[in-house]
């Protein structure tokens, strides 16, 4: 069972295979500059987000040092926020981008 996802244009298209946590929100200034708003997320391990589609259509803009945020070059959707680095686990993704169940 996991969640899927997509992009307001619907070129990229993911899912996630395994556990996100509950939804939260971030309102500091870096994620409301990214969404607009306060910036509405799930959680899961980096290694259970699978790109189905339009991996190429994702750029990751370095946020700081040890963060960047991933979003659709083609229609402008932000869609993730992760650590990088050896330590790095965890994916942020966008709950907005989140819709039907999959089987």
């Amino acid at each position: 069972m996991g969640l899927r996802g997509q992009c307001l244009c619907g070129d990229v298209r993911f899912r996630i295979g395994g556990q996100v946590t509950a939804a939260s929100t971030c309102s500091c200034s870096q994620c409301q500059r990214w969404a607009g708003s306060p910036w509405t997320t799930t959680t899961t391990p980096q290694d259970e987000l699978v790109i189905e589609n339009g991996a190429e259509s994702i750029a990751w803009y370095p946020s700081s040092d040890d963060v960047e945020r991933g979003f659709c070059v083609i229609c402008g959707s932000s869609l993730f926020r992760r650590e990088v680095g050896e330590e790095a686990e965890k994916v942020r993704v966008s709950a907005g981008t989140l819709g039907q169940v999959a089987g």
